[in-house]
């Protein structure tokens, strides 16, 4: 008889979760015209039933319709972030933090190779994680392809870098790249290697400028 009251606790809690799941998020259900909210709901869902942070794929949800994307664009966005997310997780393990998740994906969706990201959480623990991701971002963002800022952030990481430095090679990188741009932004990612100013901090080559028939012994200038 005593077993009673525990078992009916049971039997109302895991009611009151299902009636959670079916009503779902309820900024979804204000927001999102059907059938866009069922199928960002599932994959919310699933999300959730893997551990896979969910806050920021409501909020690529939110945005969308904010902006008036059309429900296959929304839904599009939120099952690209949301295998990007779970990407992350399995690449971080399941002792990352959301925050590290959630940066995690960002690079990913940037470009920056999974294997990289796991290299780089092999050689700096969770908690020191969030310099190594800055760097990569603000190298990434001054027009340094993503690999090749990857391969940069790791040699320096590898080679005991602290927080301070990396971020501040990263800034100095993004500052050199701008003064050299004649627009005065830094150039798109997607032909820039790895900058010479940056190679020797990393004990890496500096990258061999096309057409000036210079090899690696030859000077170095500043970034371009």
């Amino acid at each position: 008889m005593r077993r009673a009251p525990v078992v009916l606790a049971l039997l109302a809690t895991l009611l009151a979760g299902r009636v959670a799941a079916q009503s779902g998020d309820p900024r979804l259900a204000a927001r999102l015209p059907e059938p866009t909210r069922a199928e960002v709901q599932a994959i919310v869902d699933a999300a959730a039933r893997n551990g896979v942070p969910t806050e920021p794929i409501v909020s690529k949800a939110l945005e969308g319709t904010a902006k008036g994307a059309p429900s296959a664009i929304v839904v599009g966005a939120v099952r690209a972030l949301a295998g990007q997310l779970r990407l992350a997780q399995d690449v971080l393990g399941i002792e990352a933090s959301e925050p590290e998740i959630v940066a995690a994906a960002a690079l990913i969706r940037r470009g920056v190779p999974a294997p990289a990201l796991r290299t780089l959480h092999a050689v700096r623990p969770h908690g020191q994680l969030t310099a190594p991701f800055v760097a990569l971002g603000d190298l990434i963002t001054a027009g340094v392809q993503p690999d090749s800022a990857a391969a940069v952030v790791l040699a320096m990481t590898r080679a005991g870098a602290s927080d301070a430095e990396l971020i501040g090679m990263a800034r100095e990188v993004g500052g050199a790249r701008v003064a050299s741009s004649p627009t005065g932004a830094p150039p798109p990612s997607g032909g820039a290697r790895a900058p010479a100013a940056v190679a020797p901090q990393a004990g890496l080559a500096p990258p061999q400028a096309s057409g000036t028939g210079q090899g690696q012994g030859g000077q170095r200038g500043a970034p371009r």
